[in-house]
């Protein structure tokens, strides 16, 4: 008997692995993941007598995240092709820290306190174009952006009791690539590689008014796993 129902168990297995095609339809998911951020952090000081001055050069600062996320989207297949498009919500906790005060002339920064460039999420929304070598096997291109909240706090170039703050919620474009594999009927895996252009953000502080820090060239990259099922 237990022989008899391994052997159902099986058979049924290899039957839904057989009929696994990637087809038309709505589908639904979630992917998890890991990624890196960049910025180039530039500042310009302003003294209690009002004289400002413009810190010299220029610092490279990153940081990695995980993330996870969730997906909703629709497909459709017509001979080798794919087209679609897909939104979602992705949970990421990236975080930047550049604690570069040093003291003495010509120096980056003046300051000894720290300046934070964080996104806790974003939603994103994407169009998804592939070609299926396989019934079950595509390559795909994706083209989409995110939009999501940084926020840049600084006690580093401004004094620790009054710290600069700003922050930039907008589009940004994310191009990304992809591969994705029916591994069972209606259920799908990917991987996938995005690349964001993210924006600049500028904190300024009340106290100093032409005084300001700035993180620019945001770029986001990350790779994720990801599974979903077709209805």
């Amino acid at each position: 008997m237990k022989k008899l129902a391994l052997a159902l168990v099986a058979s049924t297995v290899a039957a839904g692995a057989a009929s696994a095609n990637i087809g038309t339809g709505f589908y639904l998911g979630a992917a998890a993941g890991y990624g890196s951020t960049t910025g180039k952090f530039t500042a310009q000081t302003q003294t209690a007598a009002g004289v400002v001055t413009a810190v010299p050069g220029s610092a490279d600062v990153g940081g990695n995240a995980a993330n996870i996320g969730i997906m909703a989207g629709y497909g459709w297949v017509s001979g080798c092709t794919y087209f679609g498009g897909e939104v979602g919500y992705t949970f990421e906790n990236s975080k930047i820290n550049a604690t570069l005060g040093q003291q003495g002339a010509g120096a980056l920064l003046q300051g000894t306190g720290s300046a934070t460039l964080k996104r806790n999420g974003y939603f994103n929304a994407a169009l998804r174009g592939g070609y299926l070598f396989t019934p079950n096997t595509m390559m795909y291109v994706r083209l989409g952006g995110n939009w999501g909240k940084w926020t840049l706090n600084d006690s580093l170039t401004f004094a620790n009791a009054n710290p600069g703050s700003g922050s930039k919620n907008r589009f940004s474009f994310v191009p990304g690539v992809g591969l994705e594999t029916a591994v069972h009927k209606n259920v799908y895996l990917r991987v996938e590689y995005t690349y964001e252009f993210g924006p600049s953000v500028r904190a300024t502080s009340g106290s100093r008014a032409s005084a300001f820090s700035q993180v620019g060239t945001i770029r986001s990259q990350s790779g994720k796993v990801g599974l979903s099922y077709k209805f």
